[in-house]
């Protein structure tokens, strides 16, 4: 489980924008619920799959600012949301995400802008996340720096979620029990 995790955390760093690499091969599989995407990839050297559940959808524009988030599922019923701040100066970053102003989870992220949470912290917040409405995302590079929210709308992560899920174990990624 530690291991899908770094990995795929590791995947997120490598790709900054929260998309398949480009040595992924090829996309079998992309579709958008609302404000969330699930997309599936094929690397054809080594015949791995994966898929990714990511918000907002990609900006193409170089100037791209608004952060990503990610929701993984690690093992069967266990999650990891990870967050690559965009459009604001990186390095350590105090980042916190709530649901419909509810209680805030804290991460601090690495010098590259990339934060995440595992464990019990994420299936909490991906349940929040399940009924809620907005996921709020507040940064602040410092005491003496302005905070900065970014909303993400939460309309579609059921289904986009229930899709992901659907995908992994249909494509042999997870395996339940």
């Amino acid at each position: 489980m530690i291991q899908r995790l770094l990995a795929v955390l590791a995947l997120i760093l490598a790709a900054g924008a929260l998309a398949p690499p480009a040595e992924a091969g090829y996309v079998f599989y992309f579709r958008v619920f609302g404000a969330w995407t699930v997309t599936c990839w094929q690397d054809e050297p080594t015949g791995h799959k994966d898929c990714n559940l990511t918000a907002p959808q990609a900006d193409l524009s170089a100037a791209g600012d608004k952060s990503k988030v990610a929701v993984f599922e690690t093992a069967p019923g266990a999650f990891a949301i990870s967050v690559q701040l965009r459009g604001v100066a990186t390095g350590a970053q105090k980042i916190h995400l709530a649901v419909d102003g509810g209680t805030a989870r804290e991460a601090t992220s690495d010098r590259a802008g990339l934060a995440g949470w595992d464990g019990a912290a994420a299936a909490k917040m991906v349940a929040a996340m399940r009924a809620g409405k907005t996921l709020t995302l507040r940064s602040q590079a410092g005491a003496d720096q302005p905070a900065r929210e970014e909303a993400v709308p939460l309309d579609g992560f059921a289904q986009a979620l229930d899709v992901y899920r659907l995908k992994l174990r249909g494509e042999g990624v997870l395996k339940d029990g």
